[in-house]
């Protein structure tokens, strides 16, 4: 039966070296691959020593490494730009490793590099879907993701070889940034920790789209009895409160909103809880409750207490328009003591009054010893009842002792002019 001699001993051929045996190359030679081609090799090929691989010139595929058909290249080796390639695709690697396809690693992988692009992974690397920049100079902080079993917390967190790093997470652009905006999620997004309490930094508005009943809840506890709370779960609701802010000295206003034209406001206390309305010792201005325009009035359901401010007058003068405005004017004088009340304008101007303002004030002279007389002012004149009823309504005398008490109404016609009768 015949046999082919190559199958015994190396054949030299016009096209190269064919042999199914083991060749052995020593003493320092060389083996000289000048010609166009490939090399085939048997199943086992054993390198026994160090060995070069020169190609006669470089190229981008100097050595090619290739499946048994030769139709998919396994790895490149690009000698002019020293570079490898790794699957099939990579005939001229563009990177020092270029890995065609997916890639895995069972144990550590580190890229020890200071580019802005040291790892980039995507469908392209102009254009990463991920890329890490260590580009800084002397970098040594960074992002470490821990991994979690079934249920656990994935965490992200900064390293540093120092105490504190900061971290930051941008869109681009004018890209926005989303937390738990997947549709399949539910979770409750958490900002700071209950140890530290540093709270958070918003820079730009902030909207919160919610129809639950504590929609946003401030306080110690959170949502549990809460200190601020705002209740959305009102069903198609459209209407709420915007609060708008002022200048140093100007008017914060606290104002009701609606997609429609009118929409009532409620402040209310809690069971039998009081509402205060500029309440705090440390406020002055006086509380205005209506407009000058509608001027439709206030309905008090219950009744009506007013603590007025007790200013003293002793002596015979004209009353400032501040002291008057206080509503309440005590005397302890021993003698007569005559009070002039202010002009129509310079009360008018305390008032801020305007056409139907109308304003009370009593004398208070129970512990005063004499009598005290109250003086109409320029534009500030008795009423026509009070000169009618010059014993009653038009009464400008308060005696002294426990019936030593008289209040007074001032009726505006103009910004600049009252009328004034007695009352009590």
């Amino acid at each position: 039966m015949a046999r082919l001699i190559e199958n015994y001993i190396p054949v030299v051929k016009w096209d190269g070296l064919n042999t199914n045996k083991n060749v052995t190359v020593g003493g320092g030679a060389t083996v000289d691959f000048t010609a166009a081609g490939s090399v085939k090799l048997p199943a086992s090929v054993v390198i026994s020593a160090s060995q070069d691989f020169t190609p006669a010139a470089d190229a981008t595929n100097a050595f090619e490494f290739t499946n048994a058909a030769d139709s998919a290249i396994v790895l490149d080796i690009d000698t002019t730009n020293q570079r490898i390639g790794i699957g099939n695709g990579a005939a001229t690697p563009g990177y020092s490793l270029d890995v065609q396809g997916s890639s895995a690693a069972n144990s550590r992988v580190a890229v020890t590099s200071a580019n802005a692009g040291a790892l980039s992974v995507g469908l392209t690397i102009a254009n990463p879907a991920f890329n890490v920049d260590s580009s800084t100079a002397s970098q040594v902080a960074g992002l470490s993701v821990k991994g979690a079993v079934t249920g656990g917390v994935v965490s992200a967190t900064v390293t540093d070889s120092g105490s504190n790093a900061s971290l930051t997470v941008d869109g681009k652009g004018t890209g926005t940034l989303g937390l738990n905006t997947v549709s399949t999620t539910s979770g409750l997004v958490t900002i700071g920790n209950a140890t530290s309490v540093a709270g958070a930094l918003v820079n730009g508005p902030m909207t919160v789209t919610s129809a639950g009943a504590l929609a946003l809840a401030v306080g110690r506890l959170g949502a549990t009895t809460s200190a601020f709370s705002v209740d959305a779960s009102t069903g198609t609701q459209v209407a709420g409160l915007n609060v708008k802010g002022a200048a140093t000295g100007g008017t914060v206003a606290v104002v009701a909103t609606d997609s429609g034209s009118n929409t009532s406001l409620t402040v209310d206390g809690k069971g039998s809880g009081t509402v205060g309305v500029n309440t705090v010792s440390t406020t002055a201005g006086i509380v205005t409750l209506g407009n000058s325009t509608s001027k439709l009035g206030l309905v008090i359901n219950g009744p009506n207490q007013v603590n007025n401010k007790p200013t003293a007058f002793n002596s015979t003068g004209t009353v400032t328009a501040a002291a008057l405005a206080g509503g309440y004017i005590t005397s302890t004088s021993g003698a007569a003591t005559t009070m002039t009340l202010p002009t129509g304008t310079a009360m008018g101007s305390q008032l801020g009054a305007t056409q139907g303002t109308i304003f009370d004030f009593t004398i208070d002279n129970t512990a005063g010893s004499n009598t005290f007389t109250v003086a109409v002012a320029v534009n500030g004149i008795l009423s026509a009842a009070a000169v009618a009823n010059a014993g009653s309504q038009g009464l400008l005398t308060v005696p002294t002792g426990v019936t030593g008490q008289g209040q007074f109404r001032m009726m505006f016609s103009s910004a600049t002019a009252y009328t004034f009768t007695r009352v009590a």
